[in-house]
């Protein structure tokens, strides 16, 4: 923390205060649009595809853009994947949005904007739809290994770009990043990578285990329920026959119930 400041928590994020005599420069943390579609949904107390929708895509591209550009800023070497570890990584992939910033007039640059399209595109899919990109990489981390002969080059993910028709962007495949810096573009922890792993390994995709099953709650109501309940529904059936009215009954001297 620098000196002279200290922290205040608004909300989800931190925010440090820069202490001076006539005013303070309040500085914010830079949200990923994840985060910021969750801390929207909070405020405002809605369900959470309708607070997804509510928000437009200029503001989700804008907390995007701001979210690359502080990764460019923030990390000269990437995070080692290893939280134990108090070393970073060698490589620096995050140098192409460093390079790709352009002058206040112009705006950030192509590669800038192209993954800010990108992480606003992962962030809008649905959760199955999310493995199945990230999957999609992974499976492409494994062909480039095996194509250069089992390389201890961690660098082989392809730098997940989009671009829409008009925008100036690289081809595919045009720059190459690490594990590390996947995880901080797509905000997936390491979890969430080793899952998607082992369903590429496995060749299906991740689901929950009880999907398609019987739940413990469903075998127990089977078991210990069930039987009495079907008793008790078929003693009723002989209560549903038709029976004449209580006019009726006493009128000829049929059965009156009490």
């Amino acid at each position: 923390m620098k000196p002279g400041c200290h922290e205040q928590y608004s909300g989800s994020s931190c925010v440090l205060v820069k202490e001076a005599n006539e005013e303070e420069e309040v500085i914010t943390t830079v949200l990923h649009p994840s985060d910021y579609i969750k801390q929207h949904h909070k405020s405002n107390s809605g369900k959470r595809g309708d607070q997804r929708s509510a928000l437009s895509a200029e503001q989700l591209l804008d907390c995007a853009l701001q979210w690359v550009t502080f990764l460019g800023e923030r990390y000269l070497n990437c995070p080692s994947l290893n939280q134990s570890s108090k070393r970073d990584n060698k490589c620096s992939c995050f140098n192409v949005f460093r390079e790709q910033e352009g002058d206040e007039d112009e705006g950030p640059g192509p590669v800038v904007v192209a993954v800010a399209k990108y992480i606003v595109y992962f962030v809008l899919l649905e959760p199955i739809d999310k493995r199945k990109e990230v999957m999609g990489f992974i499976r492409i981390f494994e062909l480039e290994r095996k194509y250069n002969g089992g390389s201890n080059n961690h660098c082989i993910f392809p730098l997940p770009l989009r671009a829409e028709e008009g925008d100036t962007c690289p081809p595919p495949n045009f720059y190459w990043v690490c594990e590390s810096a996947m995880h901080l573009i797509l905000k997936k922890n390491r979890e969430y990578w080793k899952s998607c792993k082992v369903a590429v390994c496995n060749n299906r995709l991740p689901i929950h285990g009880l999907a398609g099953k019987e739940s413990n709650a469903g075998k127990k109501f089977k078991e210990e329920v069930t039987p009495d309940l079907h008793s008790f529904l078929t003693g009723l059936s002989d209560l549903g026959e038709p029976r004449a009215t209580l006019f009726i009954r006493e009128n000829v001297g049929g059965n009156v119930y009490n």
